[in-house]
């Protein structure tokens, strides 16, 4: 809050100013005569008590004209020093410094394309945030809280803007319309509505995934625009389940999703799409499976509704289905480049 107080002084006290420069130069004008330059050179001088001569004929004899002189000192004066005080307070304090930094990020927020906006930057933001910087997807966050910020980014850097998630103007900053998609984890289910509808606003095809605290608001935010509502306390309460009935099950998932020796695995799809050179083939004439080094775990049709586990060989890869395969990040890739090139 200083610094943005800071910057707002700075910005008054520069259009004040140029209001008495202009002032003085038009009363020196209109008082005394003289060009307009000399009103200019009149009200520098006084302003700077500098002590030079009089440029402006007949202001020694003009009772007016000695009048604005005293006026312009005593007032005149006291902004002046108001506005040294604060450009430097500006520059002492680290405004500049600060103003720039944002101007670098804000440049590099612009060149991202088709990225993922991260609305929030607590436990859970975070946590969605160290996971797309493992599977290295371009992403930004918009915080508030300049202090979560500066936490998360003693763990690692990452694109950020700082603002309301809920003004259009920030997630405009953010770069919604080339965004691919959206996850809003805001602690209150009121602002991640909030976001959802501006965004499907501003961005009618991007995927917004939405967090929920109250199940209540699944449908609001559904209709809002969200493609898919998560609730972190019912994941939570499966997960302690999972971790008592089958804890060798959640000690895989966990190891496949934390890097180590045995490298980073991840659960991932592969669309196909009318272009690709795989659609209207058979998974037998692809023989993906073999070449990426990784099985295909499902597939789902267009409207993600009906899934075929462990498709056969005669499956046929259709438009708009996607495959569900698990493999590192390299073997995923290279699945990618199998499908759409052949």
């Amino acid at each position: 809050m200083r610094r943005m107080s800071l910057s707002r002084r700075l910005v008054v006290a520069l259009i004040l100013l140029v209001v008495l420069l202009t002032a003085g130069t038009a009363g020196y004008r209109i008082l005394v005569g003289g060009t307009w330059f000399d009103g200019l050179y009149m009200t520098v001088i006084t302003l700077s008590t500098v002590g030079f001569g009089e440029v402006v004929p007949g202001l020694s004899e003009s009772v007016p004209g000695r009048i604005f002189t005293i006026v312009l000192i005593l007032f005149g004066m006291g902004l002046l020093l108001w506005v040294i005080s604060t450009m430097t307070a500006f520059f002492v304090e680290g405004e500049l410094s600060t103003f720039l930094r944002r101007r670098r990020m804000q440049n590099s927020v612009d060149a991202v394309r088709d990225h993922v906006i991260v609305c929030g930057c607590g436990a859970t933001g975070i946590e969605v945030l160290r996971e797309l910087v493992q599977v290295r997807t371009p992403c930004v966050v918009i915080e508030q809280s300049q202090e979560r910020l500066d936490e998360a980014l003693e763990e690692f850097p990452f694109l950020h803007v700082r603002g309301d998630a809920t003004a259009e103007e920030t997630l405009t900053r953010a770069g919604i319309e080339r965004a691919g998609g959206l996850v809003t984890v805001m602690p209150v289910d009121k602002d991640n509505l909030v976001v959802t509808f501006m965004a499907r606003q501003l961005n009618p095809s991007l995927r917004i995934v939405a967090r929920g605290i109250n199940t209540t608001v699944r449908e609001r935010l559904k209709r809002a625009g969200a493609s898919a509502v998560v609730f972190p306390n019912h994941i939570g309460g499966l997960r302690l389940v999972s971790e008592l009935v089958r804890p060798h099950v959640v000690t895989f998932l966990d190891r496949m999703l934390r890097p180590g020796q045995e490298g980073t695995w991840r659960i991932e799809e592969i669309e196909i799409t009318a272009s690709c050179a795989a659609c209207g083939r058979t998974l037998g004439d692809m023989n993906l499976a073999e070449r990426s080094g990784m099985p295909v775990l499902a597939m789902t049709e267009e409207d993600g509704q009906k899934i075929t586990y462990y498709p056969g060989p005669d499956t046929a890869l259709k438009a708009n289905s996607r495959l569900v395969v698990m493999g590192e990040r390299e073997q995923v890739d290279r699945l990618r480049s199998l499908v759409r090139a052949g």
